[in-house]
């Protein structure tokens, strides 16, 4: 297994049409990558091509009404084929880490382990030969300033909750700096 990259953070978001990444399709993924300083080196977005009445269909009504409210339903119907996506995205990452040394990027994000489900289901190829394996879940970070520092997550950046990709992963990077800048590592 390749070591991780000593100087990148691939941050992940996904969007999708429920909890269950084996009956459920892959609407949204989003990429940033950052410097272990939480710079912005690089970022991509892709929304993926289903049918909307496809999508209306595998969603409950929580997600209906959410990806209605934020645009993605309308979206998708214009969106990358699956496949492409994928190839894409493992062309991003591996032009960025190319000029960055050695090992696969770790994987940073909220909920970091629902979006890997989803890349483990639908971009396996991604998921399994141009990341590493570890991953750095603010969500967990966020639960331990819970237990154990309340007075830093009460002043933690507040999350807009629109669930689409880049601006939810760049609520995640500024939240995990707002933990790191109040000494909980």
């Amino acid at each position: 297994m390749a070591e991780p990259n000593a100087e990148l953070m691939c941050w992940i978001d996904t969007e999708t049409t429920g909890k269950h990444a084996d009956r459920g399709l892959l609407l949204e993924v989003a990429m940033i990558i950052t410097d272990t300083d939480l710079n912005v080196i690089a970022s991509e977005q892709q929304v993926i091509l289903h049918s909307r009445d496809v999508a209306w269909d595998c969603s409950d009504d929580f997600v209906r009404n959410m990806h209605t409210n934020n645009g993605l339903f309308d979206e998708i119907s214009l969106g990358t084929p699956l496949q492409t996506a994928e190839r894409q995205f493992i062309a991003f990452v591996d032009g960025i880490v190319s000029r960055y040394g050695e090992g696969l990027p770790v994987v940073a994000g909220n909920s970091v382990g629902f979006d890997r489900k989803w890349l483990e289901q639908h971009m396996p190829a991604l998921n399994e030969t141009h990341l590493h394996y570890r991953n750095i879940d603010v969500s967990t970070i966020k639960e331990l300033a819970r237990m154990r520092a309340p007075e830093v997550l009460a002043t933690a950046p507040q999350k807009s909750l629109g669930h689409r990709g880049l601006p939810d992963l760049h609520e995640s990077i500024a939240e995990l700096r707002h933990y790191l800048d109040n000494g909980l590592f």
